[in-house]
């Protein structure tokens, strides 16, 4: 079952591709054919393994083909640059590819998921179609089956085709070169178990981040935050005061989604009143204002100097935009 390499010198020979290579000692290697691997009886595969003396240690010759490919002659004065007749189309990024994927330090289990994966290949199921499924459903062991069941086509570059899915619901369509997956029961019930761990960290992480605030708010003088809150909409800015300002902007998102909730910092009363007063003239309405980047950096200076600022709660990629913008 196993072969030698034969080698481009010999080009009245067929030229096998290999997929494994077995090393049993100085100088005792075996190869594992692409084909056998693929249509062999796994069992009788590993039994044959198993039957050398010497433990076995596997590679998957990564280079081996750009090296193989460059040495090749071509008698009938072929493109060296086109070898699609001597490898099946994609194989050598597809050979590439397999380690990510052998998630098994057991050589039979390992060997056994690489037969999956080629078994998509043979198929015309292109393996980035399989890594963008195998991402997508945050999938912890290889499903290969799971994949060619739910696999319809890729679309590449065609722009219409990819259309004509995505306006249907029953089909998701997953990577850069947009490959089409039939929305079955085993997506839809992956999807769901995602979304629902995504909504328990969320709800772990507005738990933890409530509770910081609110001791923030206790170690400080004031009983209060001063917030500025941003609606990306029409880029108004509301001016406020709460004891809980993650869980005002929780309300107002719940209401208006664009709200973002910029800088809230633990400062006495009297601040909202003062800010509101000053700068009434670019109210819109309550405690909206449309004010600029120059207004903004003049807010966050005064609330620097009056409020808690070691406590502040604040978007900094977002002051920092502020800041370059408010330059001349």
């Amino acid at each position: 079952m196993f072969i030698h390499i034969v080698r481009p010198e010999h080009p009245d020979r067929e030229y096998e591709v290999p997929v494994y290579s077995i090393a049993l000692g100085p100088g005792v290697v075996r190869y594992l054919k692409f084909y056998d691997l693929l249509h062999s009886d796994f069992e009788l595969i590993t039994k044959e393994i198993n039957s050398y003396e010497a433990p076995p240690k596997f590679d998957i010759p990564d280079k081996f083909f750009q090296i193989e490919i460059e040495q090749l002659k071509f008698p009938d004065g072929g493109d060296p640059d086109n070898v699609d007749g001597l490898l099946p189309s994609g194989l050598s990024s597809f050979t590439n590819c397999l380690r990510s994927f052998l998630i098994s330090e057991n050589w039979v289990d390992a060997l056994e998921q690489q037969k999956r994966l080629l078994f998509l290949f043979s198929n015309n199921i292109p393996l980035e179609a399989y890594s963008d499924f195998h991402d997508k459903l945050a999938l912890k062991q290889l499903r290969a089956e799971a994949c060619m069941q739910a696999y319809v086509e890729t679309c590449n570059d065609d722009e219409t085709l990819a259309i004509s899915y995505s306006d249907d619901a029953s089909y998701l369509i997953l990577g850069c070169d947009r490959h089409v997956f039939k929305m079955n029961n085993f997506i839809k019930s992956r999807m769901l178990d995602i979304e629902a761990k995504k909504q328990n960290l969320n709800a772990k992480e507005i738990a933890k981040n409530d509770a910081e605030e609110h001791e923030n708010l206790k170690r400080s003088k004031y009983i209060t935050y001063l917030y500025l809150m941003q609606d990306l909409r029409n880029e108004l800015y509301k001016i406020g005061k709460s004891k809980h300002p993650q869980v005002r902007e929780r309300t107002l998102q719940s209401e208006q989604p664009s709200t973002v909730l910029r800088i809230a910092i633990p400062a006495p009363d009297f601040a909202e009143k003062h800010l509101h007063s000053k700068f009434s003239s670019k109210r819109v309405r309550g405690e909206w204002f449309d004010i600029d980047e120059v207004d903004l950096i003049g807010i966050v200076d005064y609330l620097a100097r009056s409020g808690d600022i070691k406590r502040a709660n604040v978007d900094n990629e977002w002051l920092g935009k502020v800041y370059l913008n408010s330059k001349p």
